[in-house]
This record gives structure tokens, C-alpha cells and sequence, in this order.
């Protein structure tokens, strides 16, 4: 305590008879703290010290903080606009004697005087001793003459201000002073977001601009460090150290520290010299509300992974940086080490971007990042991309001397409590985001318990949610990685998947049983059912192609393969039908080794199974050009169907060889195909099968150039059951015969098949033939009515969101203008078909409207245009030979047919020199 105390003076006693006592000795300079007279503290004495700011350095890479940064500046700020306190309504009591008669308490034993008018003539030293309310006996040094007391909201205050009465003995203690508004600020965000360095940015621009005079205390809770976290006894001790008070007068709990600490506080913004102060690393309220000052003027900010709100605290939520922010820090991290600027950003910006991608753009990742760069400094760039690029390393490659970004995210995951985490590790099963009820479904839980736990897994930013509807929620790439990586319980997993997967296969098929409804169900007409059907897979279909190419038992993984295949074809999701395929013919292959639900597998033959799968997968290659892997798969589906004897199963796979024979121009070998497809399903029982194949059999008869026998093929049809067969006939027997140059018999009868689909309301159906028809009518010369059939074909296929269709109406419907000689219609409309055409990498429509504009005068470019998408849209689809042999196609035309003198000569001349390039290029990265 104090140094000049006089030697011999009496110690005071330490028991327990006073509370919070300082163990030392006291005279009349010391300054006593006291809410009741039995519950003294001594407080440190006023030096007018600035508070020891212990701030970290602040870094020299901060970037891309300036919005931020400047709203903190502005929530520290002093309040120049508060009044000042009100003057003490009440005089402060200053001597013993005084207190004591207004309490009502009376010396023990009587002092006896010693002078010879009897009083002391030295009363420094004496001690008296108070019996107190409830009996015990307090010894007070008599020349105490200054005091503090409790507010009557429990703060304790200086001795300048006014001295309230302290509640009596066992009455409760006020609400804690609220903080004001501004004068907590919470600065949250997932581990790396830059929390600290935004925080020590503001402090340091604090300190420069003198905004707290009475300094600047730090300290790093640690919260996240169980083995290092400070509590809030250990915490107080230091911001008190900070504030002047000697390690040896500290008061021992939690409670009077923060009497103190407020105190001190208080004191120092009274006299104009308010403190900012900084508790970094908080885990939870609790670590942080007895830290918090009372006056309003100190001004403390709060850093955290969990958005916990302590009393009062404005939320300071940050997110990752912007591209160009992050990219900054990268590069400002490695030019500190080098010491000077790197080239490499500027010769590689492609393969920079990439590296702030690895660490989604969180400023502690991009300097760990920063420094490994930097340590090699003529390795490119694009090499260290090529390190990262293995996902399953990431978070253990991108480091520092001190931990890895592993580490810095488990601090977060070993903070959860074990709902909490085991919530976490499940919602990284399905591989993207989830609703409530597959939440729900994934922790086989109530929606209502599992919402409660997904918003505190938001709150400690390691999910996020999709906005505040809360209708979806993720896992950050970093989170997900970090998540995946841990040692799994694989029952837990399993069973977890088991129930996701079985409800999601439930769902599916339920939808696309309405999506191919034919009939009213549930008193729902077919076309609302079609509609919210689509509508729900639209927005739920990813979900369920993530989960039939992840982890889940096969056999249900496979049925959701199957579900989603009709709607990949009529939304022309090519590439996605594709992978649907493959995964269905590995997951065959495996279900004869593979652990099933038994109730699936009971039903689940696996042979014809895979034949399955292997012909879904071989229309999906068709799809997309890939026609001799096409024929391997059907081929191997035709041998096990020929194996087992499963005449339909080789029915099946012939049926789809011939389609891919077709698209080589194998046409002999397609009919061969096509006609032992029509033996083999002659004597079976399957006359849809039967009708299909057919039809394919009666149009690759036209093509060889044999109408009468197609007609007959599909006349044929008319005698098979089934009103979809029916409408197939009719659409043959109608193109028959306008290849055989009957045109009014041809509309008629596709007049009839019109009537049959709209009558059974089979919409897709029904487009096709208004299609059919009004190409007949352009061929027919009645452009006009053409215009009618299509306008609404047209309307009904964009309606229902049918691309393919409603581009192939615009296409008809741009000759039909051609013909009434409106040529600025007729372009748009080829426009919009192409446009159309583009989205489902329709190459075939693209290459239709190309040569639309070949036919018209004047749309050159135009055609150009169309025939180099086409030719993007194959190279897309894998097929570099269509697209080389389309472009060559064009070019050789082009010039072919124009002479280099002729007016358009050097226009026709830079075409095909563009086409040719255009040629060379295809397949290049």
C-alpha cells in the first residue's frame, strides 16, 4: 500500500470479520470502498496513470476492411453529448463518528481518552472496534475519512460522487448497470474471418487519434484454449494490474474484483478520461460479463466465434472478403516477407484467384497461405495451386509455425456441446444443403429440437443458414472439409444415411408418379399435379442427385437414380443425366457384394438390374454424342439378356442399339437391330415395348428412303392397344405421307392425332404433333395457320418450362414468318431459339436454326454465329469430331459457293477463315 506509512502503526487485522479486505496496513490516506460498514474494500490509490494498454501489433497486411473498420471507429467514439453527472444530492459522509450515528452502530469497547482533557492526542493509529447488525465486532481505524458506496443498482462509486445507503442485510442486489448501447461492441465471425486484426486496427486508430485518454487495456481470454482460457477472477486480476493495482493488493473474488475494476473505470471517465477496452477470443456471455464496465463512457470490444450478445452489445457481424480484398492480403502477406513486391501475381492472376479460393478468402488462411509462398519464391503459382488441389489435405497444407487450418477450426468444434457436434458431422453426409426435415430426418430428431440446434451451430458460424426464412442451411467448404476429416462413427453415418435416403427415395418417387400422371389423382387435375411436381423438383432435385452419388446404402442410392431419370430427360439436363447413369450401372455393379436394406434387396434382381442401368446409360450417352461408348453399353446389356435367355431384356437393349447405330449413320445395321427387336417382342406380352420399337423401325424406313413400307409399319401400330401408341401412329402414318407428297392426307391425320392428345390431356404429346403440324402447313403453303398451331404449341411448351420444345416451335414459327414475308420476326424467333437451344446444350436444334439462316438472304453472320454454339454445345458434350466435322462442314460450304470476286467475296473469305480457326481450336484449353 502506501510507502511513506509510518512505522509502528497497527496492522489491521485480516479475518473474516471484514469482507474483501486488502491484506496490509491502511491510514487515513487510503481511500476505503464500502457498501455496508461490515464489507470494506481498500481500494488502490489514484495516481492518474494511463492504463497499461498491452495492445498486440497491429498487421501490415490488413486489406478490405474499410466499411468495417470505419463502423467500429464510429460505435467507439466518445459521446461528447452526454451531460455530465448530476451534482450529489446527498453530502458525502466523511467521518466515523458521522456513520456511525446515521447507522445507528456505536464504538466497542468505548475508547478511553488518553490526553489530559481527555482525547488522544494522536488518533492516527486507533483502532475501534463496531459491533454491526447481525452481532459481530468490526475493527475500524478512527481516522478514516473517505468513502465509496453502492448505487442503488449495486455499482459501486467513487468517492466524488454522492454516497447512497446500502441495502440492508440479506436484501437483494439491484440488476447490474446496463451498459450503453454503443459501449459494447461485439465483433463475431468464423475462426480466421480477421475478428482480432480488426479489433487491434481499431484500437491502434483509436489510440492515434487520442480518443481515450485514460489508455487502452487488453486481454486474450483464450476462450477457445480450455487448457489456456482465463476465467473471469483470473481475467480481472489482469485488467486491474493494467489499471495500477499492485498484484499483492488484488482482492480475491470475482465479485469485488469487478466492484473494483468497474470502480477504477468509473472514476477515470468521470474525470474525462474514459479507456477502451479489448477482450479478444471470448467464448461464451459468461466470460465476458463481468468485464463489462457500468459508467457508459469506457468502451469495450468483444471478439468471438459465437454471436452470443453479451447485455447491451451491438453485433458486428464480419464475412469473408471480396475477391480483390483477399487477393490483396496474399499479396501484401508475401511482399512483407520478401520484402518486396512478387511478379508472380502479375504474370499468374488466374492461379492467384485460385489460391484465395483454397482459403475462401479468411485472412488468416490467405497469410498462412502468404508465407509458405513466400518461402519458395521461384516456385509458379500454378504449381502451389496444383498442391492444394487435393481437398482432403487442405486444411493440414495451408499452415503456419503454430498450428495448421485444421487446428484453427477444431478450437471451434471442440467448444460444441455433443448434440451440437454430432448435428455438425451428420449434416456433412449429404454433400449439400439441407431443409428442416432432412435435418430432422439426418438426427432423428423433432424439426423443433433440431432447429434449436441448428441456430446455435449459426451462432458459432460453423453452419450456415439461407436467410432468415431459415429454409436452408450448409456447411462452409472449410467447415465441411474439417467435418469430413474426422475419425467417423461409421454406425452412426450409416444409420443417419439409412434414414435420409429412404425418406428421400419415399419423396421422389411420389413426385414423379405425379410429374407422369395420365390421370386426375387425389382429385388434383393432371395438369396441377405435372405442374407442382416440376415445380418441386426443380428446387429439391440436386439435393437428391447428391445423395444417389454418396454414401447411402446402394440399393437405395439406385432407386433414387431411377426416380430422377425422367426428369433429367424432360428438363434436357444432359451432362447431369449422365452422371445419374454412371453412378446407377456402378452401384448395379456392386449390389451383389454391397450391404442392403433387406426390405429393398428382397425385390431387387441384380442382373437385370445392371441391364438396366447399362441401356439408361447408354440413351444418356447418346444424349450427348458419345455414340460408340453408347454401343459398348448396349451391346453388354444384349449379352447378359442373351445369357440369362430374358427375351424383353434383349428387346430392350437392340431397341436402344439401333438408336445408337442410327446416330452413325448405320442405318442397314439399325434395321437389322430394330426388326429382331420387333421378332423377339411379337410373341410377348408387351405391346408398348413393342409400339416403341416400331416406330423407331418405321422412321429409320423413311430415312433409307422406303415411305410404303413405313407406312405400313406404322399402320401396324393402330391395331396395339394403348392410346399413346395410337398417338406414335398417327404422327408416323402423317410423316409417311407427306414423304410420299400427300400432304392434305397428312394434315388431316395429324388433325385426328391432335384431337386424340388434347382430348387425354398428354401435353408433351400433344406439342409434338402441333409442331409436326404446322411444319406440314409450311410445307403445305398455309403459313398463316401454321402460325396458329404453333403460337400455341409454342405457349404451352414454355409454360410448363419444356426448353427443347418451345425452341423448336420458335424455329417453325420463324419459317412460317419467312413465308408471310416478315423476315424481322422470323430473325428474332431464330434468336430465341437458338437462345433456347444453348441452355440445354441442344445441338441438333442449334445446327436447324443455323441452316434457317443459310436459307434466308443476308444472315451470314447470323448463321455463323448459330453454327460455332452448336459446335461449342458438342465440345461441351465431349463430342470433338461432331464439332470439327459441323465447322469444317460450314467452311467447305461457304467456300465452296462463293467466288472470291463477287461482292461478298472478302465477307464469305473472313468467315471461313474464322470457321477454320474455329476448327483448330476445338479440344484446346
Amino acid at each position: 500500500m502506501d510507502p511513506s506509512l509510518r512505522a509502528g502503526e497497527p496492522p489491521l487485522p485480516t479475518s473474516d470479520w471484514i469482507r474483501n479486505l486488502i491484506d496490509g496496513q491502511v491510514t487515513a490516506r487510503d481511500v476505503i470502498q464500502a457498501g455496508r460498514i461490515d464489507q470494506l474494500t481498500v481500494a488502490a490509490p489514484q495516481t492518474g496513470r494511463i492504463a497499461a494498454a498491452g495492445l498486440p501489433a497491429r498487421s501490415r497486411t490488413f486489406a478490405g476492411r474499410a466499411e468495417e473498420l470505419a463502423a467500429l471507429l464510429a460505435l467507439l467514439a466518445p459521446d461528447d453529448t452526454r451531460p455530465p453527472p448530476a451534482a450529489p444530492a446527498v453530502r458525502p459522509e466523511r467521518t466515523l463518528p458521522e456513520l456511525m450515528e446515521r447507522h445507528g452502530l456505536v464504538p466497542w469497547p468505548p475508547p478511553q481518552p488518553s490526553g489530559p482533557d481527555g482525547h488522544d492526542e494522536d488518533d492516527s493509529g486507533l483502532i475501534w472496534e463496531m459491533a454491526t447488525p447481525d452481532g459481530r465486532i468490526v475493527p475500524i481505524p478512527d481516522n478514516l475519512r473517505m468513502f465509496a458506496v453502492r448505487s442503488p443498482s449495486g455499482q459501486l462509486l467513487p468517492i466524488r460522487h454522492a454516497l447512497w445507503e446500502q441495502p440492508g442485510a440479506g436484501a437483494p442486489a439491484g440488476p447490474a448497470p446496463e451498459p450503453d448501447p454503443a459501449s459494447v461492441v461485439l465483433v463475431t465471425g468464423p475462426a480466421g474471418i480477421g475478428k482480432t486484426e480488426l479489433a487491434l486496427q481499431a484500437a491502434h486508430l483509436a489510440r492515434a487519434g487520442k480518443l481515450f485518454p485514460g489508455g487502452e487495456l487488453f486481454v486474450d481470454l483464450h476462450g477457445y484454449r480450455p487448457e489456456r482460457s482465463l476465467d473471469p477472477v483470473r481475467a480481472l486480476g489482469v485488467l486491474l494490474v493494467a489499471l495500477g493495482v499492485s498484484a499483492t493488493d488484488l482482492p480475491a473474488g470475482e465479485a469485488e474484483r469487478a466492484q473494483l475494476y468497474r470502480s477504477l473505470l468509473a472514476e477515470r471517465a468521470a474525470e474525462g478520461r474514459p479507456t477502451l477496452v479489448l477482450l479478444d477470443n471470448a467464448a461464451s456471455a459468461g466470460q465476458v460479463e463481468p468485464l463489462l464496465p457500468g459508467d457508459g463512457l469506457t468502451r469495450v470490444i468483444v471478439t468471438s466465434r459465437h454471436s452470443f450478445a453479451p447485455s447491451g452489445a451491438q453485433l458486428l457481424e464480419l464475412a469473408a472478403l471480396d475477391g480483390p480484398a483477399a487477393l490483396d492480403v496474399l499479396q501484401l502477406t508475401v511482399r512483407a516477407v520478401l520484402g518486396k513486391p512478387d511478379g508472380r501475381f502479375a504474370r499468374e492472376p488466374e492461379a492467384a484467384a485460385e489460391l484465395t479460393w483454397f482459403c475462401q478468402n479468411l485472412p488468416v488462411a490467405l497469410r498462412m497461405l502468404g508465407a509458405l509462398i513466400a518461402q519458395d519464391r521461384d516456385q509458379p503459382l500454378h504449381e502451389v495451386v496444383a498442391e492444394l488441389a487435393d481437398l482432403g489435405t487442405l486444411l493440414d497444407d495451408i499452415a503456419d509455425d503454430e498450428q495448421t487450418l485444421r487446428a484453427l477450426i477444431e478450437l471451434s468444434y471442440r467448444q460444441l456441446p455433443a448434440d451440437q457436434a454430432r448435428l455438425l458431422r451428420l449434416l456433412a453426409l449429404p454433400g449439400g444443403p439441407v431443409g428442416i426435415t432432412d435435418a430432422a430426418t439426418l438426427n432423428g430428431t423433432s424439426e423443433k429440437a433440431t432447429r434449436k440446434l441448428l441456430r446455435a451451430l449459426v451462432s458459432a458460424h460453423l453452419v450456415e443458414s439461407g436467410g432468415s426464412q431459415e429454409t436452408r442451411w450448409s456447411l462452409p467448404l472449410l467447415t465441411e472439409l474439417f467435418v469430413l476429416g474426422l475419425p467417423g462413427e461409421h454406425t452412426e453415418a450409416r444409420e443417419a444415411l439409412t434414414r435420409l435416403t429412404l425418406h428421400w427415395v419415399d419423396t421422389v418417387h411420389a413426385v414423379v408418379r405425379d410429374l407422369t400422371a395420365t390421370a386426375p389423382r387425389a382429385g388434383q387435375p393432371v395438369a396441377v399435379l405435372r405442374t407442382r411436381a416440376l415445380q418441386w423438383l426443380d428446387d429439391n432435385w440436386t439435393t437428391a442427385f447428391l445423395l444417389a452419388g454418396g454414401d447411402g446404402p446402394p440399393d437405395l442410392r439406385l432407386l433414387l437414380c431411377h426416380g430422377l431419370e425422367s426428369y433429367l430427360e424432360r428438363r434436357h439436363l444432359i451432362g447431369y443425366a449422365v452422371g445419374n447413369a454412371l453412378v446407377a450401372v456402378q452401384i448395379a455393379r456392386e449390389l451383389p457384394t454391397a450391404e442392403l436394406v433387406p426390405e429393398v434387396a428382397a425385390g431387387m434382381p441384380f442382373r437385370p438390374v445392371l441391364r438396366d442401368a447399362l441401356n439408361s446409360l447408354g440413351a444418356a450417352l447418346l444424349d450427348v454424342r458419345q455414340v460408340t461408348e453408347a454401343i459398348t453399353c448396349f451391346e453388354e446389356a444384349i449379352a447378359s439378356a442373351r445369357e440369362d435367355e430374358d427375351l424383353f431384356g434383349e428387346a430392350q437393349s437392340l431397341t436402344g442399339l439401333g438408336q445408337a447405330l442410327s446416330g452413325l449413320g448405320r442405318l442397314d445395321e439399325t434395321l437389322a437391330a430394330y426388326r429382331r427387336a420387333v421378332r423377339l417382342l411379337t410373341g410377348l406380352d408387351r405391346p408398348g415395348q413393342l409400339a416403341t420399337v416400331r416406330a423407331m423401325l418405321g422412321r429409320c424406313l423413311l430415312r433409307t428412303g422406303e415411305p410404303e413400307e413405313a407406312l405400313r409399319e406404322f399402320r401396324a401400330l393402330l391395331a396395339l392397344p394403348g392410346r399413346k401408341t395410337r398417338g406414335e401412329a398417327e404422327l408416323g402414318i402423317a410423316e409417311a405421307l407427306s414423304a410420299l407428297g400427300r400432304p392434305t392426307e397428312a394434315i388431316a391425320t395429324l388433325r385426328t392425332a391432335l384431337d386424340h392428345h388434347e382430348h387425354h390431356a398428354d401435353e408433351r404429346a400433344t406439342n409434338r404433333v402441333r409442331i409436326r403440324l404446322g411444319e406440314v402447313l409450311i410445307a403445305a403453303d398455309e403459313p398463316a395457320e401454321a402460325v396458329e398451331v404453333l403460337k400455341l404449341a409454342e405457349l404451352t411448351a414454355s409454360t410448363s418450362g419444356d426448353h427443347r420444345l418451345t425452341g423448336r416451335a420458335w424455329l417453325q414459327l420463324a419459317r412460317a414468318f419467312r413465308r408471310l414475308e416478315q423476315p424481322d420476326r422470323a430473325v428474332q424467333l431464330l434468336r430465341n431459339a437458338a437462345g433456347a437451344a444453348v441452355r440445354p446444350l441442344d445441338a441438333e436444334l442449334l445446327v436447324q436454326v443455323g441452316n434457317a439462316h443459310l436459307d434466308a438472304e443476308g444472315e451470314l453472320p447470323e448463321a455463323v454465329q448459330v453454327v460455332q454454339a452448336a459446335a461449342a454445345c458438342l465440345e461441351t458434350l465431349g463430342d470433338l469430331a461432331g464439332a470439327r466435322a459441323l465447322l469444317t462442314q460450314l467452311a467447305d460450304g461457304l467456300a465452296d459457293s462463293h467466288d472470291d470476286e463477287s461482292e461478298d467475296g472478302p465477307e464469305v473469305a473472313a468467315f471461313v477463315a474464322e470457321l477454320r480457326a474455329a476448327e483448330r481450336a476445338v479440344g484446346r484449353p
